[in-house]
Formats: structure tokens, C-alpha cells, sequence
């Protein structure tokens, strides 16, 4: 409540000095004591209100960071320095206002410090926007050295050296008349932005992933900070204001993690674009002034104007093609931008045909052409199921860079040298393409296993029906033949010999029966018939009867919807499940009460049988019951679960089924 009750004073204040400093600066434009004192007062309320809202941003939502602070107090010492220099110039303009020569003093040190500020200190708390740590610390310090420094130059430097106008009227009370005190404070400004600029650039160089994103934001704010300050002073104050915007943008993208995206890409545009325009332009001059020394004076005038559009016309798609494909190579490693390569990636995953071996052959031709890009032969990816894309490796000792996908290794690239002698721009790019090729090659691995888990599904089914082939073929194939015959003598007996033609038709009856039952035996095989009869809740219900006896006690409870949309296969899992498990418990368990209970748990069906019998450490617990209940439920994505009843007494045998239809 306090800091966001500060952030509100703080704006308050900030508003309050840009109006005042506005305010004051209209009659003090036109008067000669301003000259060369507040020419940046515009610079001075741009940086007032752009660090002030920035800070007072970050603080509101990050009261930990100690960079929102900071950032509030470099804006409001900026507004109240340039402020103090408006009121200071107005004070010795009309010469009634209190408090001038004190504020003028006071204006001139502040101002410089927290300029210097922004620079040399401001970067040593990010990104993480806290106060830095161990050899950080003291690189702060020396920052911290060079403000001090500053302060220290501007409020001793005698006041004919800013401005002559203003010395008739003045002078500073601790001026010191020493150029070695001057160069001495001002080697220590210098080192200590060095200092700060190189940290940056340091711990860029040996960041990583987000952190290194973060510093690239940062650089380039300080970056374009200085060079717009610099261009500032030849192309005027507006420029000189444009630079205090972009650092605290890139300080907010790189403290609040708010979008980050590839820096990168900015930069190579932007240093396209530059290189573009700077050509176009020296074209252009040497085009003109070609034409100027050929066309007499009074034709000239027309040139300029169709010079411009036959070379903005004739050779921007030229030179933008030329410079985008170097500078993408300089910075990305490859011709293309990586929004260039994505939308290319995309266009090509569209364009492939489902099904197959999409994702492999797409791995195949990625590999293929960062082949042709690091101009290096060899290169492969071998997957993690051991299986490999590209080309063979010639003699052993190549390097694999490891795929990772999600936390999990999905293969590696194999180079046939160390990364280190590709090259700083070879080894950006294959590092760039890893994430991208790690997810291709996890497509690739999930083709390969619904490829395998296909064949063993037709594999299965074709046993399966060999299976029963020869059940109906072998067994109740010669059997009813067998029949057919006995039953056509029995007819050719009918009438001549009737009690023969008896015989052979009683004997007839116990056979087909027996075959009948042999072929019911195999129709359970393939699906119990209760649950055509009765459903799974009526079959559970008779399977739960068929097991209690007065020396074992077998109840059911089944929630309303538990069994309702089932799939058949989870059905048939489900009542094998529950036969199984009771036949284990009145085999082994001695107990004498068995409890089978079925409901729904999200999506899935769960079906538990909890006994009191002697529990699963007293029996064998890896028979082949067990091992038949696990497959049956790893078969339709399930899992079976065993071990000790709740209280500790006893069994519990639960399978987590799919329920979905």
C-alpha cells in the first residue's frame, strides 16, 4: 500500500514539474540567458515523464524490483534539475524571484548526473531489476563513482564555461579553476560507463536462453539511446528527447518479460533498411551531381525530382535483396530471417500429405539443406529408437549435439567435427535449427511408433483369425462332417433297418451337443455372452452371485452412470478384470468378504475388487492372473493397480479404464 501510495506521489510530482517547467520555459525562450542552459528542456520533460511512468509502472506491479524505484527517481531528478535551471535563468531574467543563483547551482549538477545515471548505472541492475551481487556489485560501484564524479565536475565548473550571458550575473560559489580536477572527474565518468556498457555486453555473451534475449533488448535501448543523443546535438532537441524513450521501452520488455520475441529479427531489419537507404542515397547524390555538371543550369532543375524516382524505383528491390540476404548471414547464419524460415516451415507442413512418413521425410530434407548451409558432408540425426535420417557417417568420431523435446531426449545431430571448428555463424545457426529440428524429429518418432504399432495391431488380428481357423477347421470342421455322414446312413436306414437308423441318430445327439458346446466355448473366447445377454452391470451382477457362498460373502456396488457409453473392448476388459480378480481372491485370499465396486473417476471407468483375506504379501503376487489383468488393461490404455486393502488388511485390485466411447 505504501509503495503504490509513492508511485501515486511520485507521478503527482512529475506532472506537476513538467507543467511548471513548461510553463516558465515560454518567457524564458526568448531571452539570451537561456542560451546554451536549458536548450534541452525539452530532453529534460521527456525523460521526467518516460522514466517517472515507466518506474512507477514497474514498481506498481513489481514492488520487489529495485529498478522500478530507480527509474522513478532518474525521472523526477531530471524534471526537478531542468526545472531548477528554467527558474534559475528566469530568477537573474527579472531579478525579484527568490531562491535563483541557489536553484541555477543546483540545476546544473543534477541535471549532469542523472544523465550520466541512466548509462552508467541503470544497467548493472538488469535484467533482473534487483541490486547486483559479488564482481557485479563492485562494476554498480563503479558506476555509482562516475554519477558522483559528474555532480561533483558541474558544481564546481565556473560558470563563464557554460554560459558567458549568465556569468555577467553570477557566479558559482565553488567554482574551481582546474583543468586536472575537471579531467581527472571526467576520466571517472567515462570509465565508469565503460565499465557499465561492457558488463552488459559480458553477460550477454555468456547468458542463455531468456537471459540472453533480455540483455539483447537492453543493449540495443542503449544502443539507440546513445546514438539518437549523439545525433541530438547536429539535428536538434527534438531528437535529443527521442533518445530517453528507448531504454526504459527495452528495460520494461526485459524486467516484466512481457512478449519477448527475437530481437534479432529487429535488428537485421532495421540494419537492412539502414544499408538500403544510406546506398540509395549516395546513388542518388553521385547520379545528380553527374547530371549537374552535364546539363546547363537552367534544365537542371527538373533532375533532381525524376533522379530521385528512377532510383527509388530501379534499384530499392535490388539493393534490399542484396543487403537482406549479407545481413541475415552476418546475423541469423542463414539468408533468411527466421520469420522468413518459419513461414517457409509452415508452407511446407501444409503442403505435405497426412499420414505416411511426413515428419521423417520433412527431418530428411531439413538435414539435407543444413547440410548444403554448413557445406560440411556427413551430417545425420539419429532418433532415439535408434533409427537415423541423412547421410552416413564415413570413419568414427563425430559429435552428437543432443534433440530435446519437452525434457526428453528425442536423438541427437551428428556432425562430422567438433561444433567449435564450424564457426561462430555455423554454430548459431545449427543452434537456432535445434529446437525446431527436436520437435520434427519427436513427430518423426511418434510416426515411427503408430507405424510399428500398426503392423502389430494386423499382425495380432491376423493371428487371431489363424487362430480360429484352426479351431473351426481342426476341431469342429471333421466333426461335423463326421456327423453329416452318421446322418445320412442313419437315412438310407430308415426304412429297412429302423432300429439301426435309432442307434446311430442316439449316438448322433451327445456329439452335437458336445460340438455345440465346443463352439460356445470358442464364441466366449471372443466376447463372454452375458454381456450380449445382459449388459456388463447384469453380467457383473450374475458373476458377483456365481462367487458367493456362506463361507465367502460377494457384494456389487455400481454407480447409475458408470457403465453407461462404454466401448466394447473396455466392457470385455472390465468384466475379465473382475473375474480374474475374484477367482484370485476365493483361490488364494481365504477371505470372507469380497467387495466389487465400479464408478466413474473423470473420463475413465474405475473397477476395484478389495478383499479381507490374507493380502498380496502372503501370496504370490507375479502369477499369471496378475500378469493376464495388467495386459487386459494395458491393452484398451489402461492400467491395473494391486496392493494392500485400505486399513492395511487384505487386497485391492483397481483398473483405471478408458470410459469414453
Amino acid at each position: 500500500m505504501r509503495t503504490r501510495m509513492a508511485v501515486v506521489v511520485g507521478a503527482a510530482v512529475a506532472i506537476a514539474m513538467v507543467t511548471l517547467t513548461a510553463l516558465v520555459h515560454v518567457p524564458n525562450a526568448d531571452s539570451a540567458l537561456a542560451a546554451g542552459v536549458t536548450d534541452w528542456w525539452l530532453t529534460g520533460i521527456t525523460m521526467g515523464v518516460v522514466y517517472t511512468l515507466t518506474g512507477g509502472w514497474i514498481l506498481w506491479r513489481r514492488p520487489d524490483l529495485t529498478i522500478g524505484m530507480l527509474l522513478m527517481a532518474i525521472g523526477l531528478c531530471a524534471v526537478t534539475g531542468m526545472f531548477a535551471l528554467e527558474h534559475g535563468v528566469r530568477a537573474l531574467e527579472v531579478g525579484a524571484l527568490p531562491g535563483g543563483r541557489l536553484a541555477l547551482w543546483l540545476g546544473n549538477w543534477v541535471w549532469a548526473a542523472t544523465m550520466v545515471s541512466v548509462v552508467a548505472v541503470v544497467p548493472h541492475l538488469l535484467p533482473e531489476g534487483g541490486v547486483p551481487e559479488g564482481r557485479r556489485r563492485l562494476a554498480a560501484g563503479a558506476g555509482v563513482v562516475a554519477v558522483l564524479a559528474m555532480a561533483l565536475v558541474w558544481m564546481t565548473t565556473p560558470y563563464d564555461a557554460i554560459s558567458a550571458e549568465i556569468a555577467s550575473r553570477a557566479r558559482n560559489p565553488v567554482a574551481v579553476e582546474s583543468d586536472v580536477w575537471a579531467g581527472v572527474f571526467f576520466a571517472a565518468v567515462l570509465a565508469g560507463t565503460v565499465v557499465s556498457v561492457a558488463s552488459v555486453v559480458l553477460r550477454w555473451r555468456r547468458s542463455r536462453g531468456e537471459t540472453r534475449q533480455q540483455l539483447k533488448w537492453i543493449l540495443v535501448g542503449v544502443a539507440a539511446s546513445l546514438l539518437l543523443f549523439t545525433v541530438g546535438f547536429a539535428a536538434g532537441p527534438v531528437v535529443t528527447a527521442a533518445a530517453m524513450v528507448p531504454l526504459p521501452a527495452a528495460i520494461v520488455l526485459a524486467v516484466l518479460r512481457l512478449g519477448l520475441w527475437d530481437v534479432d529479427v529487429v535488428i537485421s531489419r532495421s540494419l537492412t533498411w539502414f544499408a538500403v537507404l544510406v546506398t540509395l542515397v549516395l546513388v542518388y547524390l553521385l547520379a545528380l551531381s553527374a547530371v549537374l555538371l552535364v546539363v546547363p543550369g537552367a534544365e537542371a532543375d527538373r533532375w533532381p525530382g525524376m533522379l530521385a524516382v528512377v532510383v527509388a524505383v530501379a534499384l530499392s528491390p535490388t539493393v534490399h535483396a542484396v543487403y537482406r540476404r549479407e545481413v541475415n548471414l552476418r546475423v541469423h547464419g542463414v539468408e533468411d530471417d527466421p520469420a522468413t524460415n518459419l513461414a517457409d516451415l509452415g508452407r511446407r507442413l501444409e503442403d505435405r500429405p497426412l499420414g505416411g512418413q511426413s515428419a521423417e521425410m520433412l527431418l530428411g530434407e531439413a538435414i539435407s539443406s543444413l547440410s548444403a548451409r554448413l557445406g560440411v558432408e556427413g551430417l545425420r540425426l539419429r532418433l532415439a529408437d535408434g533409427g537415423h535420417v541423412g547421410e552416413r557417417l564415413g570413419p568414427p568420431g563425430g559429435h552428437a549435439v543432443p534433440l530435446q523435446h519437452a525434457g526428453r531426449e528425442v536423438g541427437s545431430l551428428e556432425l562430422p567435427t567438433a561444433p567449435a571448428e564450424l564457426g561462430r555463424h555455423r554454430r548459431r545457426l545449427v543452434a537456432r535449427l535445434l529446437p525446431g529440428l527436436a520437435v520434427v524429429a519427436h513427430g518423426a518418432l511418434l510416426e515411427r511408433m503408430l507405424s510399428r504399432a500398426t503392423g502389430e495391431l494386423a499382425g495380432a488380428r491376423e493371428e487371431e483369425r489363424r487362430q480360429l481357423h484352426r479351431e473351426l477347421h481342426d476341431g469342429l470342421g471333421p466333426a461335423l462332417a463326421a456327423m453329416a455322414l452318421k446322418a445320412e446312413v442313419a437315412r438310407d436306414l430308415v426304412a429297412a433297418e429302423p432300429d439301426r437308423a435309432a442307434a446311430i441318430l442316439d449316438g448322433i445327439v451327445p456329439q452335437l451337443a458336445g460340438t455345440v458346446s465346443e463352439v460356445r466355448s470358442v464364441v466366449l473366447g471372443l466376447r463372454p455372452s452375458t454381456l450380449d445377454e445382459l449388459g456388463l452391470e447384469g453380467a457383473l451382477v450374475e458373476l458377483v452371485e456365481g462367487f458367493s457362498n456362506p463361507d465367502q460373502r460377494v457384494t456389487l456396488r455400481c454407480a447409475p452412470d458408470a457403465l453407461r457409453g462404454l466401448a466394447a473392448a473396455t466392457e470385455v476388459a472390465t468384466y475379465r478384470i473382475v473375474a480374474e480378480a475374484l477367482t484370485n481372491a476365493h483361490r488364494h485370499a481365504r477371505a470372507s468378504l469380497v467387495t466389487v465396486e465400479v464408478r466413474r473417476v473423470g473420463d475413465k471407468v474405475e473397477a476395484s475388487v478389495t478383499d479381507d483375506g490374507t493380502g498380496i504379501a502372503a501370496r504370490d503376487g507375479t502369477g499369471i492372473g496378475l500378469a493376464s489383468m495388467s495386459g487386459r488393461a494395458a491393452d484398451v490404455g489402461g492400467r491395473l493397480e494391486v496392493g494392500p486393502a485400505p486399513g492395511g488388511a487384505g487386497t485391492r485390485v483397481c483398473a483405471l479404464l478408458p470410459g469414453a466411447t
